[in-house]
């Protein structure tokens, strides 16, 4: 078997072997998101309000399960994947800071969900004197539907530090 193709002196066996790490190390990754996917979903069947919480928690793990994979091949095929952890340290520590609001929001939402003390359905007049029934909680807002018909849409973080009275539907 000839070694050269184009003045390039290739080893096929190494080649093979970092080809065959690289697909064992994907097809192990997707079985691990797979499988804690299904973990996940069980318990979200023993507790529904963490079923309100479950797609941001798929996607965070599905994220860093795919980075560290990355991280791996990288290494494997003779990346330096310091300086690249590095660069990835300084620009999520920028990232937060520029979404501090915003990570405060979702996280706030998700208290709302699993704390189940307002729904949407229910009647809530706030410390502000606005009152309306609670159309959606999202993962940034809580939307009410005032008696009027407007649509008052409030941050979670403000929703959820307001003193209010909650009438259940």
């Amino acid at each position: 078997m000839d070694n050269e193709i184009a003045g390039l002196n290739i080893n096929w066996w190494l080649l093979y072997s970092k080809t065959i790490f690289i697909l064992i190390v994907l097809v192990v990754t997707i079985i691990i998101s797979k499988v804690s996917s299904n973990v996940f979903w069980k318990y979200c069947r023993i507790n529904p309000g963490f079923c309100a919480i479950f797609p941001i928690i798929r996607f965070f793990k599905d994220m860093t399960l795919f980075l560290i994979a990355l991280m791996v091949i990288l290494d494997n095929v003779g990346v330096a994947i310091g300086p690249l952890l590095a660069s990835l340290g300084i620009s999520g520590l920028a990232v937060s800071l520029a979404l501090v609001d915003v990570v405060k929001d979702i996280l706030t939402g998700i208290s709302i969900l699993a704390e189940k003390k307002v729904k949407v359905g229910n009647y809530v007049v706030l410390n502000t004197g606005e009152e309306g029934r609670i159309d959606e909680i999202g993962w940034r807002s809580v939307e009410i539907k005032k008696d009027n018909g407007e649509q008052l849409i409030i941050p979670n973080q403000k929703f959820y530090l307001s003193s209010m009275t909650v009438i259940k539907k």
